[in-house]
Protein backbone atom coordinates (compact mmCIF):
# COMPACT_ATOMS: atom_id res chain seq x y z
CA UNK A 1 0.00 0.00 0.00
CA UNK A 2 1.28 3.48 -0.84
CA UNK A 3 2.50 5.60 2.03
CA UNK A 4 0.11 8.38 3.00
CA UNK A 5 1.20 11.99 2.67
CA UNK A 6 1.97 14.12 5.70
CA UNK A 7 -1.23 15.54 7.19
CA UNK A 8 -3.31 12.62 5.94
CA UNK A 9 -4.95 10.35 8.45
CA UNK A 10 -3.91 6.75 8.82
CA UNK A 11 -6.35 4.50 10.70
CA UNK A 12 -4.82 1.43 12.26
CA UNK A 13 -6.04 -1.41 14.41
CA UNK A 14 -3.64 -2.02 17.30
CA UNK A 15 -2.97 -5.42 18.81
CA UNK A 16 -0.41 -7.30 20.89
CA UNK A 17 1.82 -10.18 19.87
CA UNK A 18 4.43 -11.49 22.32
CA UNK A 19 3.78 -8.44 24.51
CA UNK A 20 4.66 -6.02 21.70
CA UNK A 21 2.21 -3.42 20.39
CA UNK A 22 1.69 -3.76 16.64
CA UNK A 23 -0.70 -2.25 14.15
CA UNK A 24 -2.16 -2.82 10.69
CA UNK A 25 -3.90 -0.26 8.50
CA UNK A 26 -7.62 -0.65 9.09
CA UNK A 27 -8.41 -0.89 5.37
CA UNK A 28 -6.82 -4.36 5.31
CA UNK A 29 -8.91 -5.65 8.23
CA UNK A 30 -12.21 -7.36 7.49
CA UNK A 31 -13.17 -8.37 11.04
CA UNK A 32 -11.89 -9.20 14.51
CA UNK A 33 -12.69 -12.73 15.65
CA UNK A 34 -12.49 -14.38 19.05
CA UNK A 35 -9.58 -16.83 19.03
CA UNK A 36 -10.38 -20.43 18.13
CA UNK A 37 -7.87 -23.18 17.52
CA UNK A 38 -7.31 -23.58 13.78
CA UNK A 39 -7.24 -27.00 12.16
CA UNK A 40 -3.61 -27.88 11.38
CA UNK A 41 -2.66 -28.41 7.73
CA UNK A 42 -0.06 -31.12 7.05
CA UNK A 43 3.11 -30.07 5.22
CA UNK A 44 2.33 -26.35 5.44
CA UNK A 45 4.95 -23.70 6.25
CA UNK A 46 5.74 -23.39 9.97
CA UNK A 47 4.09 -19.96 10.19
CA UNK A 48 0.74 -21.35 8.97
CA UNK A 49 -1.14 -22.25 12.16
CA UNK A 50 -3.85 -24.01 10.16
CA UNK A 51 -7.22 -23.13 8.68
CA UNK A 52 -10.47 -21.90 10.18
CA UNK A 53 -14.06 -22.16 9.01
CA UNK A 54 -15.56 -18.69 9.41
CA UNK A 55 -19.06 -18.14 8.10
CA UNK A 56 -18.72 -20.66 5.26
CA UNK A 57 -15.27 -19.29 4.39
CA UNK A 58 -12.10 -21.29 4.93
CA UNK A 59 -9.32 -18.95 6.09
CA UNK A 60 -5.64 -19.82 6.27
CA UNK A 61 -4.40 -18.71 9.69
CA UNK A 62 -0.96 -17.13 9.95
CA UNK A 63 0.75 -17.24 13.33
CA UNK A 64 2.18 -13.76 13.78
CA UNK A 65 4.20 -15.17 16.70
CA UNK A 66 6.02 -17.57 14.37
CA UNK A 67 6.15 -15.22 11.40
CA UNK A 68 7.48 -12.14 13.18
CA UNK A 69 9.38 -13.59 16.12
CA UNK A 70 10.35 -17.06 14.92
CA UNK A 71 8.94 -18.93 17.90
CA UNK A 72 6.22 -21.52 17.97
CA UNK A 73 4.18 -19.81 20.66
CA UNK A 74 0.59 -19.44 19.43
CA UNK A 75 -0.93 -18.00 22.52
CA UNK A 76 -4.55 -18.43 23.33
CA UNK A 77 -5.12 -17.56 26.93
CA UNK A 78 -8.37 -19.47 27.15
CA UNK A 79 -10.02 -16.57 28.97
CA UNK A 80 -11.27 -14.71 25.91
CA UNK A 81 -8.26 -12.46 25.38
CA UNK A 82 -6.88 -14.06 22.21
CA UNK A 83 -8.10 -12.66 18.90
CA UNK A 84 -7.78 -13.34 15.21
CA UNK A 85 -7.66 -10.55 12.65
CA UNK A 86 -9.33 -11.42 9.36
CA UNK A 87 -7.45 -9.50 6.68
CA UNK A 88 -7.88 -9.17 2.93
CA UNK A 89 -4.74 -8.89 0.80
CA UNK A 90 -4.82 -8.94 -2.99
CA UNK A 91 -8.37 -10.36 -2.94
CA UNK A 92 -7.32 -13.20 -0.63
CA UNK A 93 -8.58 -13.44 2.90
CA UNK A 94 -6.48 -14.80 5.74
CA UNK A 95 -6.44 -14.56 9.53
CA UNK A 96 -3.62 -13.48 11.83
CA UNK A 97 -3.23 -14.70 15.41
CA UNK A 98 -2.86 -12.02 18.09
CA UNK A 99 -2.80 -12.04 21.87
CA UNK A 100 -5.36 -9.24 22.06
CA UNK A 101 -6.77 -6.48 19.90
CA UNK A 102 -6.47 -3.28 21.91
CA UNK A 103 -7.76 -0.29 19.92
CA UNK A 104 -8.44 1.45 16.65
CA UNK A 105 -6.41 4.64 16.36
CA UNK A 106 -6.24 7.47 13.89
CA UNK A 107 -2.68 8.56 13.32
CA UNK A 108 -1.17 11.44 11.38
CA UNK A 109 0.65 9.69 8.53
CA UNK A 110 3.46 12.24 8.87
CA UNK A 111 4.09 10.95 12.40
CA UNK A 112 4.67 7.41 11.14
CA UNK A 113 8.11 7.50 9.57
CA UNK A 114 9.07 4.73 7.18
CA UNK A 115 11.34 1.97 8.49
CA UNK A 116 14.86 2.89 9.49
CA UNK A 117 17.86 2.00 7.33
CA UNK A 118 18.41 -1.11 9.46
CA UNK A 119 14.89 -2.54 9.10
CA UNK A 120 14.60 -1.58 5.44
CA UNK A 121 17.70 -3.66 4.69
CA UNK A 122 15.99 -6.77 6.01
CA UNK A 123 14.78 -8.71 2.97
CA UNK A 124 11.02 -8.31 2.58
CA UNK A 125 10.66 -6.76 6.01
CA UNK A 126 6.99 -6.60 7.03
CA UNK A 127 7.58 -3.28 8.82
CA UNK A 128 5.67 -0.39 7.26
CA UNK A 129 6.52 2.18 9.90
CA UNK A 130 7.27 2.77 13.55
CA UNK A 131 5.64 5.36 15.79
CA UNK A 132 4.95 6.08 19.43
CA UNK A 133 1.53 6.15 21.10
CA UNK A 134 1.21 7.04 24.76
CA UNK A 135 4.93 6.44 25.40
CA UNK A 136 4.84 3.00 23.78
CA UNK A 137 6.51 2.06 20.51
CA UNK A 138 4.08 0.76 17.87
CA UNK A 139 5.33 -1.19 14.86
CA UNK A 140 2.99 -0.98 11.89
CA UNK A 141 3.19 -4.10 9.77
CA UNK A 142 2.37 -4.51 6.11
CA UNK A 143 0.20 -7.61 5.67
CA UNK A 144 1.13 -7.76 1.99
CA UNK A 145 4.64 -8.76 3.14
CA UNK A 146 3.18 -11.50 5.36
CA UNK A 147 0.35 -12.97 3.28
CA UNK A 148 1.80 -14.71 0.26
CA UNK A 149 -1.20 -15.28 -2.03
CA UNK A 150 0.48 -18.26 -3.71
CA UNK A 151 1.16 -20.01 -0.38
CA UNK A 152 -2.38 -19.26 0.82
CA UNK A 153 -3.82 -20.67 -2.43
CA UNK A 154 -1.74 -23.83 -1.99
CA UNK A 155 -2.97 -24.26 1.61
CA UNK A 156 -6.60 -23.83 0.53
CA UNK A 157 -6.09 -26.19 -2.43
CA UNK A 158 -4.60 -28.76 -0.07
CA UNK A 159 -7.66 -28.52 2.19
CA UNK A 160 -10.21 -28.64 -0.62
CA UNK A 161 -8.60 -31.71 -2.20
CA UNK A 162 -8.69 -33.52 1.16
CA UNK A 163 -12.38 -32.71 1.74
CA UNK A 164 -13.58 -33.86 -1.71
Amino acid sequence: MDRAEEGEELKAILFRVNGKLLGIRIDYVREVLQYRNPTPVPDSPVWIAGVLDVGHRILPVTSLHRCLYGDDHTKSTGDGEGHLLSVCVQDREAAFTTDAVTAIRTLDAGEVPPPTDLTSRIHDSPIEGITRIDDEVVVLIDPEKIVDPEVMAEVLQSISSETE
